[in-house]
């Protein structure tokens, strides 16, 4: 990482800065704190960069100067903490008298708010403890030459000299002539990250297994979405690339709070990679707490509603040309009645049908939870859809519509 190999040049230009800027307030600093601060600078230049920063932030606390906590900084930075280096900038900026000391900070926790975004955390948010390090490790093996992936990312042939983030890592380690081997890797700077692994050589034919596996490669519209195989939850998460698998067919879903769960199925080549590209669909929340589906569901249950009431309206005007029809003595005003309640009484019932097949349209849409995506579906439609279907129905004595719908 670029901030753990910090120029000595910079280091100490950046340093010099500081200690002319406290000799310009020597008057104001107690012993103690010139004593601390001294040796926080030796401690840097030694390349000691966390027990440099806990010296400047004692000397801080004797002699709470800005430029002191600024060094603290700067050691918290090239010690690759810059959360934690941000938090300090961040300070040195709001307590800074001198334009120069705070323009310094500025800079400096720009900086540090850039790398944080690129390594996809929010500036704002993120906290030393919260922040997981770049860390070295090795990966050693008996014999070398086997092939190693970390959580299925390929990362070389051992032995391996790498860095990644502090966690737990899945070690997968193949070479020709020897048994494949998984185990776990705990990278941490606390631990001296070195594995080595004895690999067991095959012994018979009947033991062989491909050394080089199947690879499983996702990608889906956003960072962080859980992946399970089988209904199980891995540990890593999108996008994943290059993952090893033993050959076979294997069930997979992917989930994430704002997208629908995406399934299907895959078979694993040996020596293949297989890549899924995700195409989920955002789950849409409005401010009534309703998903897009659910939204266009109740307008359709409100569109029908009101459908079955015209409906309902012209079924009251039916019975009343009818109740009219009975008691008209007049010949032509009875034909014009009945005409009318005979019109009244078609009309009311295509809308009373038509309603109820709206109504229940938008239910179902409203109430029921869509199907799974599945890639094996050729069909591939999104969750939130509606499709109607109306035919012509051929009836004794006349003809009528045969309305489908498909969600």
């Amino acid at each position: 990482m670029t901030y753990l190999r910090t120029s000595l040049l910079l280091s100490l230009q950046a340093l010099l800065v500081c200690v002319v800027a406290l000799s310009s307030a020597a008057a104001q600093t107690p012993e103690e704190a010139e004593a601390l601060s001294a040796r926080g600078r030796d401690a840097f230049l030694s390349g000691d960069f966390e027990g440099a920063a806990d010296l400047f932030e004692r000397a801080y606390a004797a002699d709470p100067h800005p430029v002191l906590l600024y060094n603290a900084g700067r050691a918290l930075e090239a010690g690759g903490d810059p959360a934690a280096a941000l938090a300090a900038y961040r300070r040195v900026a709001e307590e800074a008298e001198d334009e120069g000391v705070r323009a310094a900070a500025q800079g400096r926790a720009g900086n540090m708010e850039d790398l944080l975004r690129s390594e996809g955390y929010n500036p704002d948010t993120v906290t030393s403890e919260s922040y997981r390090r770049e860390v070295a490790y090795e990966i050693v093996t008996e014999p070398a030459g086997a092939t190693a992936y970390l959580n299925g990312l390929r990362v070389g042939t051992t032995p391996v000299h790498a860095s990644a983030r502090e966690g737990l890592y899945e070690l997968y380690l193949s070479a020709d002539g020897y048994l494949p081997s998984t185990t776990t890797l705990e990278v941490s700077r606390d631990n001296t990250n070195t594995s080595t692994i004895a690999l067991e050589a095959r012994t018979s034919l009947d033991e062989y297994v491909a050394a080089d596996p199947g690879q499983l490669t996702v990608i889906g519209p956003a960072q962080g979405m859980s992946l399970f195989i089988d209904g199980d939850l891995q540990n890593e998460t999108t996008p994943i690339r290059g993952r090893p698998l033993p050959a076979g067919e294997y069930h997979i879903s992917i989930t994430h709070p704002e997208y629908h769960e995406y399934r299907t199925r895959v078979t694993i080549r040996a020596g293949v990679e297989t890549r899924i590209v995700a195409d989920m669909d955002r789950v849409v929340v409005d401010g009534s707490g309703l998903t897009n589906r659910q939204r266009i569901g109740t307008y359709t249950m409100i569109g029908g509603g009101a459908v079955l009431a015209a409906g309902a309206a012209f079924g009251v005007a039916a019975l009343a040309n009818s109740g009219s029809y009975n008691t008209d003595v007049n010949a032509t005003d009875r034909a014009s009645k009945r005409d009318a309640a005979q019109r009244n009484s078609t009309i009311a019932d295509i809308l009373i049908i038509s309603g109820a097949i709206v109504t229940g349209a938008g239910a179902t849409l409203r109430f029921l939870k869509p199907r799974h995506r599945d890639q094996a579906d050729a069909r591939q439609r999104p969750d939130d859809f509606l499709l109607l279907r109306a035919a012509p129905m051929p009836l004794r004595g006349g003809f009528g519509a045969s309305v489908t719908a498909e969600w």
